[in-house]
């Protein structure tokens, strides 16, 4: 309406200053060219020159990783029979997500037994220099065990000004970790930014975790965001979160998340759940769970008067 006959809509790369990028739809991952390797330096050669959506399908086998692998694109890596692959870390951190990376493990067992017996050590870390793109994070059907040769071996390290469009995790299990395995909390000068818009955890076990199994902290009293998004379904937690390096005190700790939802977890001989509301309207729902010699979650208001605003209904306690 108003528009006349010659109007000819103009292409993306017409518009805007010409030293911008236009970058066009998300990439999905599995949607590039297959690859498959044997040895654990076709890996190490491979994760170096790939394109984007690129699947790297793992022969059966087990891998020496003693190279840190940067992750510069969107990238599978994928056991070609589920399962059948070990990867050995052997050094204090294994994958690290670039600028415009984001990684999906598939089908894996990933054993630390091998790693270097430092303090500290990082199965998958973000880049520490300064982002310009989100990433994701995706493991499915993925056994990651013993990450425990030293103290605060974390499974997923944020890092500082980084944010995850989304990190799922399903079917994995998770044991004799001495870290957390989702440390999402670098963001503490208070400013209303966070590490993580959606987190997804469901059908998985955590077993023997000193640290968290998961800390999200969007600090600040700016009421300008919807997320972080948090969502813990059909767990099993058993013995997390009593480590002594593990300054939360809690199994699950979530400060500043706007909506939260943990619905039909067991947790066994555990440390509690802890949830911090602070700013705007956040939505927690605790529905279903089992603690098992594990308190029931704490829910605090920080800056709210009167009662939580969270439903906790259909838990149970033993």
């Amino acid at each position: 309406m108003g528009a006349t006959a010659t109007l000819a809509p103009i292409s993306k790369d017409k518009t805007g200053v010409t030293w911008y990028p236009k970058s066009g739809a998300e990439l999905s991952f599995d949607s590039g060219e297959l690859i498959s390797v044997s040895t654990s330096q076709e890996l190490m050669e491979t994760i170096a020159n790939v394109k984007p959506g690129t699947v790297i399908s793992l022969e059966p086998g087990e891998y020496d990783i003693n190279k840190q692998l940067q992750v510069k694109t969107v990238l599978t890596l994928k056991a070609s029979k589920a399962r059948s692959v070990t990867l050995f870390p052997m050094r204090s951190l294994t994958f690290e997500i670039e600028d415009g990376g984001s990684l999906k493990l598939d089908g894996l067992n990933i054993s630390g037994i091998k790693a270097p017996d430092n303090a500290g050590n990082v199965l998958i870390r973000n880049t520490k220099l300064p982002t310009l793109f989100n990433y994701r994070l995706f493991i499915h059907n993925t056994h990651i065990t013993n990450l425990n040769i030293n103290h605060s071996a974390h499974v997923f390290d944020a890092g500082y000004r980084s944010l995850a469009d989304q990190i799922l995790i399903t079917d994995s299990v998770f044991k004799n970790i001495t870290g957390d395995v989702l440390r999402l909390d670098k963001e503490q000068d208070d400013l209303g930014i966070y590490n993580a818009e959606y987190v997804t955890i469901e059908n998985s076990v955590f077993d023997n975790i000193e640290g968290a199994v998961s800390k999200v902290y969007r600090g600040g009293t700016d009421e300008s965001t919807f997320g972080p998004h948090f969502r813990f379904i059909n767990n099993k937690v058993t013995n997390a979160g009593s480590g002594k390096r593990n300054k939360s005190k809690s199994s699950i700790f979530l400060l500043g998340v706007q909506q939260a939802l943990l619905d039909n977890n067991e947790f066994v001989e555990s440390k509690v759940v802890t949830i911090d509301h602070t700013v705007g309207e956040p939505r927690t729902q605790i529905l279903n769970n089992q603690f098992d010699e594990t308190p029931l979650p704490v829910v605090t208001e920080t800056f709210t008067k009167g009662l939580s605003t969270a439903v906790m209904k259909g838990n149970i306690s033993k």
